[in-house]
C-alpha cells in the first residue's frame, strides 16, 4: 500500500454549482472491443524495477491534537522563522514575517520536522543579491536556490544526488548564456520573404483581449490564480508597490544585462527574474547543454523589443505569483507584449519566420500556463506557432529546391521526407517547446479551439524527421539531443493523439462532421495500443541505458541522475495513457481495479523516488499527475499527490500544481459525498476525464 505522511489538511471549497458532465456513449460490442479489453491489463503495465517506495517516516504524527503539553514545542512555522528565532503567522505559501524581511519562505514538508542544520537565509529580491549575480564585467550570472516547501525526506544518499543534480543544472546554464554573444548564427538569421498565413491567427491574441477585457483588469484573475477585486481602486497602494519595485536599486548602468540594450530600473529587475527563476523552471536538465532554453532563448532579446517586453512579462508574472501587489505590472507588461507583437504583424515588419517572433509566441504560451490560463488562451499563440513552423518548413524546401511555390501548393507531406532538411538547435528547441504545449492544449482547449489547431497525425507525420535529427554527436544517450522531452517523445505523441481522439469520438455529438465514428476509433485505439507496447519496451532499453553509465561521482554521477529522471517522466507519462486507453475502451471500467492501480501505484512510485524535489522535469509529468489523481482510492496516495502537487507549484513559482489539485479535491469531495447519498452509483472521479465543463478550467 502507499503510504505518504498527512501534512496539514487543504482547506477545501466545496462547489454548490451543476457540473455539465458528458456520459460518455456505450460502445457498441465488437470482436476487437473485446479483445482490446481482455489484454488491457494484461498488456498496458511494464514493470521497472525501482528502489523499494519509501515508508512513512513520522509515527506519532499528533500535530492536529490541541490539548498538547505547554512544554511541547510544536515545530510548524516555516523555517525561516525559525531560524531568526520569531514567531509565525503560518500564513502560506508566504508568512507575514518573510514578507515583510523580503526572505524566501521555506516550509517543512511534515509536522515537527527540525530545522535543518545547514539552513540559510536567502533573500527573495535583486536588492540583497546584487552583488552576487555580477562579476567584474558587470555580467549577470544565473544563480540558483534550492530551497523549496514541501521537501520530503530522503534517505542521505537521495539528498546527496539532489545535491549534485542541482549543481550540475546551475553549471549547464550558468554565465555562458551571457557571455557568449555568438550563439546566434547566420544560418539560423537568414530569412527570405515569405507569403504570411499566421498573422490572423497571431492577431487572435489582440482580439480575444479586446474582447475580454474591457477594462483595466486585463486577465487579472489569470495572473496568479488568486480571487481577486477586478478594479484596481487603491492607487497609494498600487503606487507603493512600483517604488517597492524600483527603491534602492543597486546598479547605476543597466546596459550588460543585455548587449547594447539599456534598460530601466524596472525593466531591469523583470528580466532577472526572467532568466534567473523563469527560464531555469522550463529547463529540464537532461538535455545537452547547448540546447537549454536559456542557451536558445535568451541571446535573442537583444533583436527584438518586442521579444523583451514578453520576456519583461514572464518576469512580472512570476513576482505576481509571489506578491499580488505586482500584478498590475505582470497585467501591463502582458497587455504591452501582446499589443507589440500585433503592430508588428499589422505594419508588415515580419513575415513569420523570425526566430525571434516564434520564441515570442511559444515563451507567452509558456508564461500563460504558469499564470493559470486556460488551454484555449495557449491555443491560439500555438496556432499562430504552427503556421510558422510551416512556413519556416516551405522556405527550407525552397532552398532546397530552389523553386517559388505557394504554401497551398507545396506538398510538404510527400516531399520532406525525401529532403536531408537541416535543422538548427534553435528550432530544434522550439519544435520540442511545441509539442510539449500542444499535446497537452488538446485536452484543455475549447473545441472550437480545437478545430483550429492541425490534427496530431498530421503534426507528427510532418514534423517526424525533424525531431529526429541529431544535433550533437557527444552525448551519452541519443535522447539527449531531444532538449524539452528528452525520452518522452514518443509517449506525448501518444498522449496527443488519445486527447485529440478522445474529444472528437467521446465529448462531441455523433451528428458532428468532425465526430469519429466506431469503426475509426477502434482502428486508431488498436494502433496507439500497439504504439504503447512498443513504448514500455522502449523505456526498458533506455533504463538499461542508464544503468552503464558509470556511477561515479562528478559529471557521469550527475548526469546519470538527470537522465534518470527524464526517464521518470517517460514512464509517467506512458501509465497515464495506458490508465485513458483502458477508459476509452471501455467507459465504465471502475478506478479500483488492479490494472488501473498499477499503474497509479508505478507513476507515484516514479515522481516520488526518481525525480528530485529540485528536478523541473516534474513540469512535463503534470498530465500524468492529473491522470494519476483521477484513480487514486486510498487516502495516503491522495495526500501525497497533494503535497506534490503543491510542491511543484513552488518549485515552479506557478499555478500548474495547485490548479490541477482544485480540479481533483472538489472531484474527490464529490465522490465521497454522493458515496455517502448514492452508494456505488454516484459521482466517480475518473468520470472527470471527460467532463469538458472541468478540464477546460485545468492549466497544465
Amino acid at each position: 500500500m502507499f503510504n505518504r505522511d498527512e501534512d496539514e489538511k487543504s482547506n477545501r471549497n466545496g462547489s454548490n454549482s451543476k457540473e455539465a458532465l458528458l456520459v460518455p456513449r456505450s460502445t457498441e460490442s465488437t470482436s476487437a472491443a473485446a479483445a482490446l479489453v481482455t489484454t488491457a491489463s494484461a498488456k498496458l503495465v511494464p514493470v521497472l524495477k525501482h528502489e523499494p517506495f519509501p515508508k512513512r517516516i513520522d509515527k506519532n504524527n499528533n500535530n492536529n491534537n490541541n490539548s498538547s503539553s505547554s512544554k511541547m514545542r510544536v515545530k510548524s512555522g516555516c523555517f525561516c522563522c525559525r531560524k531568526r528565532k520569531k514567531k509565525c503567522d503560518e500564513v502560506r505559501p508566504v508568512c507575514s514575517g518573510c514578507k515583510r524581511n523580503d526572505l524566501k519562505c521555506c516550509w517543512p514538508q511534515y509536522p515537527n520536522q527540525i530545522l535543518p542544520k545547514d539552513f540559510k537565509l536567502s533573500s527573495e529580491t535583486v536588492i540583497a543579491i546584487g552583488e552576487q549575480i555580477m562579476d567584474n564585467n558587470s555580467k549577470l550570472k544565473i544563480t540558483s536556490s534550492p530551497n523549496f516547501k514541501f521537501k520530503k525526506p530522503q534517505p542521505q544518499q537521495q539528498q546527496q544526488q539532489q545535491a549534485l543534480a542541482m549543481a550540475a543544472f546551475a553549471q549547464s546554464i550558468g554565465p555562458q548564456v551571457f557571455q557568449n554573444k555568438n550563439l546566434i548564427s547566420e544560418s539560423e538569421t537568414e530569412s527570405s520573404p515569405v507569403n504570411s498565413e499566421f498573422g490572423e491567427s497571431i492577431l487572435k491574441f489582440e482580439d480575444n483581449d479586446n474582447n475580454n477585457n474591457n477594462n483595466n483588469d486585463i486577465e487579472v484573475s489569470n495572473i496568479a490564480g488568486v480571487d481577486l477585486v477586478k478594479n484596481f481602486q487603491d492607487v497609494e497602494a498600487m503606487n507603493t508597490m512600483a517604488d517597492n519595485l524600483t527603491a534602492n536599486f543597486p546598479l547605476s548602468s543597466f546596459s550588460q544585462w543585455i548587449p547594447n540594450v539599456e534598460l530601466s530600473v524596472t525593466n531591469s529587475r523583470l528580466y532577472y527574474y526572467f532568466v534567473n527563476q523563469f527560464i531555469p523552471a522550463i529547463t529540464p536538465t537532461h538535455s545537452h547543454p547547448l540546447l537549454a532554453p536559456g542557451q536558445i532563448f535568451i541571446p535573442y532579446a537583444s533583436q527584438s523589443p518586442v521579444l523583451r517586453e514578453v520576456f519583461f512579462s514572464c518576469g512580472a508574472s512570476l513576482l505576481a505569483y509571489r506578491d499580488t501587489s505586482f500584478l498590475k505590472v505582470a497585467t501591463e507588461t502582458y497587455a504591452r507584449s501582446i499589443r507589440l507583437i500585433s503592430d508588428s504583424i499589422r505594419s508588415h515588419e515580419v513575415d513569420g519566420t523570425e526566430d525571434w517572433l516564434l520564441v515570442a509566441i511559444l515563451t507567452l504560451c509558456l508564461r500563460d500556463r504558469a499564470s493559470g490560463a486556460n488551454g484555449t488562451r495557449c491555443a491560439n499563440h500555438l496556432s499562430a506557432a504552427y503556421k510558422m513552423i510551416k512556413q519556416r518548413e516551405v522556405q527550407k524546401i525552397r532552398q532546397f529546391n530552389k523553386v517559388e511555390t505557394s504554401v497551398s501548393d507545396l506538398k510538404i507531406d510527400n516531399r520532406v521526407n525525401d529532403i536531408s532538411i537541416t535543422i538548427t538547435p534553435t528550432e530544434r528547441t522550439l519544435l520540442e517547446s511545441f509539442i510539449f504545449n500542444y499535446s497537452i492544449v488538446l485536452y484543455t482547449c475549447s473545441h472550437k479551439a480545437l478545430l483550429d489547431l492541425p490534427s496530431p497525425f498530421k503534426v507528427f507525420s510532418e514534423l517526424r524527421n525533424w525531431l529526429s535529427v541529431p544535433i550533437y554527436q557527444n552525448c551519452d544517450v541519443s535522447w539527449m539531443n531531444n532538449p524539452i522531452l528528452g525520452s518522452a517523445l514518443d509517449e506525448f505523441e501518444v498522449t496527443a493523439k488519445l486527447n485529440w481522439l478522445l474529444r472528437l469520438h467521446y465529448c462531441i455529438d455523433s451528428q458532428n462532421e468532425n465526430y469519429v465514428h466506431t469503426d475509426d476509433f477502434w482502428r486508431i485505439i488498436t494502433s496507439l495500443k500497439a504504439k504503447l507496447d512498443s513504448v514500455e519496451e522502449s523505456i526498458q532499453k533506455n533504463l538499461e541505458k542508464i544503468n552503464n553509465i558509470p556511477d561515479v561521482i562528478g559529471e557521469n554521477f550527475n548526469k546519470k541522475i538527470s537522465l534518470r529522471s527524464n526517464l521518470a517522466v517517460s514512464s509517467i507519462i506512458y501509465h497515464a495513457c495506458c490508465i485513458v486507453t483502458q477508459k476509452m475502451i471501455d467507459p465504465s471500467i471502475p478506478s479500483y481495479l488492479p490494472a488501473i492501480q498499477k499503474s497509479a501505484d508505478a507513476i507515484l512510485e516514479e515522481i516520488s523516488i526518481n525525480i528530485p524535489c529540485t528536478d523541473h522535469s516534474s513540469c512535463l509529468a503534470l498530465w500524468g499527475l492529473y491522470i494519476c489523481g483521477l484513480v487514486t482510492i486510498d487516502e495516503s496516495q491522495r495526500q501525497f499527490l497533494t503535497a506534490k502537487l503543491i510542491e511543484i507549484s513552488n518549485l515552479l513559482c506557478s499555478e500548474v500544481g495547485t490548479n490541477i489539485l482544485s480540479i481533483l479535491q472538489k472531484g474527490w469531495e464529490r465522490e465521497a459525498l454522493e458515496f455517502k447519498i448514492y452508494g456505488e452509483t454516484g459521482f466517480k472521479v475518473f468520470d472527470l476525464l471527460f467532463d469538458r465543463v472541468e478540464v477546460e478550467n485545468i492549466s497544465f
